[in-house]
């Protein structure tokens, strides 16, 4: 898939592979984790809501969510 349509967003924009590794951030979620985003490795930790991590309702229903985390 190609990520280039997410390059212009303010919104910060994170793809995620089904192991919850990073594999894609746009420049605005750059700018938001800083240090914390590694791309290639897991998701886990740079959020607040990772205690409740929706990954697992779009796993269980197959359904795509829109998380937002301010």
């Amino acid at each position: 898939m190609d990520f280039e349509v997410f390059e212009s967003f303010f919104e910060g924009v994170l793809v995620l592979d089904q192991k919850l590794r990073v594999v894609y951030a746009n420049p605005s979620a750059k700018e938001i984790l800083g240090d914390k985003l590694k791309i290639g490795e897991a998701c886990r930790g740079l959020f607040s809501i990772c205690e409740s991590c929706p990954a697992k309702f779009v796993k269980e229903e197959g359904e795509g969510v829109q998380v937002y985390d301010v």
